[in-house]
């Protein structure tokens, strides 16, 4: 156990060669045969996309990062939590109007999904049902019995006036519910939040533009260090919705920053293993549990000294070269902090045979008083080949011939008065048998 968990746990078996993929793989357009295409709302990462991948803004979009900004830096009101740094229901009525969503983007939520919103519901007499993902990342609607039932089978399906909603942070992206005009959202946020997942939670309110009393409206949440945070950026004073949105933009800066290091890694790892198709993967005990800069010094040795010489040798192996990106690596060189575990920032599945432990658990009879050990006149007389079978305890219904003397029979005090009690648990194994060939009998005798 204690070598298994501890000095050698799960992450650390490893065998000599891996399949590595990344995204530059699934980018590789060698061939020309197979586009990728896509589209996004937010485009902040555009910096750590492959080399293969370039994006190219339509007219009528390249607005919409400023309209974004401007629709987040409006909310309703900023709140913080004081007493704790969790988001609870009750937090959610301590304004006149009803939050009936909540956007947990910053996953301040610590109660299961379904536990935050039948507490919710229990304090919200007015709604009748509520929203949630479980953990097969299928939509429920809770009702007031308790019950949970498919949202799309359910009579709120596009019906959400009577409902409360709450999407965790996984779920604040991608998700689509046709929330009625009106509706007022919480957002939370959490540290290290970036605009992207900001902008994407946020927008799963879809009508935020628009005259008042036509659109939806949102509020947002702030955990105790997040609060503080933004108030050391903003030098103390009040914390304004331009506040929220320069602080997301500050931690999507220092996220490129820190996945510029991590980038070029995996276009040197896919260069270097573009035609072997596999990677090795053994690493030494030192590698493993010693000074983490001896990986990014390797990868270095390959490359050349700084990362501007490793940039310059993934872009010499490829036809397409864009030098702006080039030139973000080597302006994210600078970044020291942390930059050798995010070059070890890698999501692995392995197949492992695991070995079945088991391990037998006894249950003790109770404690009882020992019989003091004596010795009876009738075994005393075996020794003369003197046998009077009334004299014996039959030990086996089923052998006529097996006997135990009282010595080996009686092991606790007071048993003979117990006759209808099961003695067998106290039983001491057989030790010793005497056999009598002449009379055909055999007895069970105490090694006392």
């Amino acid at each position: 156990f204690y070598l298994n968990f501890f000095v050698f746990p799960t992450y650390a078996k490893q065998f000599p060669y891996k399949l590595s993929n990344s995204p530059w793989s699934l980018t590789d357009d060698a061939a020309n045969t197979h586009p990728v295409t896509g589209f996004s709302g937010t485009n902040e990462l555009q910096l750590l996309y492959p080399l293969f991948m370039q994006q190219h803004d339509m007219e009528f979009v390249r607005p919409t990062n400023t309209k974004l900004n401007q629709l987040l830096a409006n909310p309703d009101s900023i709140t913080h939590l004081r007493e704790h740094r969790h988001l609870l229901p009750k937090d959610l009525n301590v304004r006149n109007h009803k939050l009936n969503v909540v956007l947990d983007v910053g996953a301040i939520v610590k109660q299961s999904n379904k536990a935050f919103v039948a507490e919710w519901l229990s304090l919200r007499p007015d709604k009748t049902a509520a929203i949630y993902f479980d953990e097969q990342n299928r939509i429920l609607v809770l009702l007031r019995s308790g019950k949970s039932v498919v949202y799309k089978a359910s009579r709120f399906y596009n019906n959400l006036d009577e409902c409360l909603t709450y999407l965790d942070d996984c779920h604040t992206r991608g998700t689509d519910l046709p929330f009625p005009i009106g509706t007022v959202a919480c957002i939370t946020l959490g540290q290290d939040v970036s605009r992207d997942k900001l902008a994407q939670a946020a927008m799963r309110m879809r009508k935020l533009a628009g005259p008042s009393n036509e659109r939806h409206r949102f509020e947002y949440f702030l955990p105790f260090d997040v609060y503080t945070s933004m108030q050391v950026m903003n030098g103390h004073s009040e914390i304004t919705g331009a506040c929220v949105v320069q602080w997301v933009q500050r931690n999507t800066q220092r996220m490129i920053h820190e996945g510029a290091l991590n980038w070029g890694y995996q276009g040197l790892t896919f260069q270097r293993d573009k035609d072997k198709l596999v990677e090795q993967e053994t690493v030494s005990i030192e590698e493993l549990y010693g000074d983490t800069e001896s990986i990014f010094k390797s990868v270095g040795a390959e490359c050349g000294s700084d990362t501007q010489d490793l940039s310059a040798r993934i872009l010499r192996g490829f036809e397409k070269v864009r030098a702006s990106t080039a030139a973000a690596l080597s302006a994210h060189s600078t970044m020291k902090s942390d930059s050798n575990q995010k070059l070890l920032n890698q999501e692995q599945e392995k197949e492992l045979e695991k070995e079945l432990e088991q391990q037998k658990e006894f249950e003790l009879p109770p404690a009882m008083q020992a019989r003091v050990p004596s010795f009876w006149t009738a075994t005393w007389g075996l020794r003369k080949n003197q046998f009077t079978a009334n004299a014996f305890i039959p030990g086996n219904a089923n052998f006529t011939d097996l006997f135990m003397s009282k010595e080996f029979a009686y092991v606790t005090a007071k048993q003979e008065q117990m006759a209808k009690h099961n003695f067998d648990q106290y039983q001491r194994p057989v030790g010793w048998v005497l056999v009598m060939w002449d009379l055909r009998v055999a007895v069970l005798l105490s090694p006392f």
